[in-house]
């Protein structure tokens, strides 16, 4: 008898410790608590390790629903929106709701991306996102995000198997462009290949020429690693001018003491 109730006692007591503990951990975020000694990482270690997972789990989505109530842009909400809603332990209908409101608020943010993914040649979906819109999407948006969601597009095609005739209409609209990423030249490197398999000869010819235009362009990399300088110097130029003010404030303020 004892055996037979012992799992039951160990789930119930498990259970106790989770509930105990995620409370004391969002109570102990909002208060004064020796941090040194009741870190959220040691109360946790002191768990059942059957429940730590289901702890972080929860400490997680509790701090995302309190990001996405206090997110002061849109693009703050769209990024922890999508974070909640593709979480492991998101319901997929809580997850078709909330990724369904990112893009009805937001339909024009890189951080929708993931949403417009999700329901991207999903016939089961609650939102039809076909292939025309993700390619209108994908080029509403600027230099890196454009190549990012260009290349999800494609991803999503390749694990779908999608056929060849498929890929290349998808890929057909970057013909029209004006690449400012030598990485492009992988998509038409791959637009030049399945034209050539479908028969579709001049459509070969275009993206072998947009390839070769692509050769003196930056790299997505070297781009990124420009823009994080430029960032990084535009702050300190920041801090430097307010620490001027600053100083002329104090400057400017001592001398009507003196004159007092």
């Amino acid at each position: 008898m004892k055996k037979k109730h012992a799992p039951l006692l160990i789930l119930f007591i498990s259970l106790i410790c989770y509930i105990g503990s995620e409370i004391f951990l969002r109570r102990a975020t909002a208060t004064n608590i020796d941090k040194e000694r009741y870190t959220i990482d040691h109360v946790i270690s002191s768990l059942p390790s059957s429940i730590q997972s289901l702890v972080k789990d929860r400490i997680r989505r509790g701090e995302l629903i309190d990001n996405i109530r206090e997110a002061k842009t849109d693009n703050d909400w769209a990024n922890y929106t999508t974070t909640l809603a593709m979480m492991g332990s998101t319901e997929i209908e809580e997850r078709n709701s909330m990724l369904k409101e990112v893009l009805e608020r937001a339909p024009t943010l890189p951080e929708s991306q993931f949403a417009y993914l999700h329901f991207f040649m999903n016939d089961d979906a609650a939102v039809k996102i076909s292939t025309e819109d993700f390619q209108s999407y994908a080029n509403s948006l600027k230099k890196d995000h454009r190549y990012y969601a260009w290349s999800a597009g494609l991803e999503k095609l390749n694990e779908l198997k999608a056929k060849d005739s498929q890929k290349e209409t998808y890929l057909l609209p970057l013909l029209e462009i004006k690449p400012d990423l030598r990485d492009y030249q992988t998509f038409y490197k791959s637009l030049e290949r399945l034209a050539n398999n479908n028969g579709h000869a001049e459509t070969a010819r275009k993206a072998k020429e947009k390839r070769s235009s692509c050769s003196k362009l930056k790299t997505l990399k070297r781009f990124l690693s420009e823009r994080d300088f430029r960032e990084r110097r535009q702050e300190q130029q920041r801090r430097a001018a307010e620490q001027k003010t600053k100083s002329l404030a104090r400057t400017q303020k001592n001398k009507q003491q003196v004159k007092k």
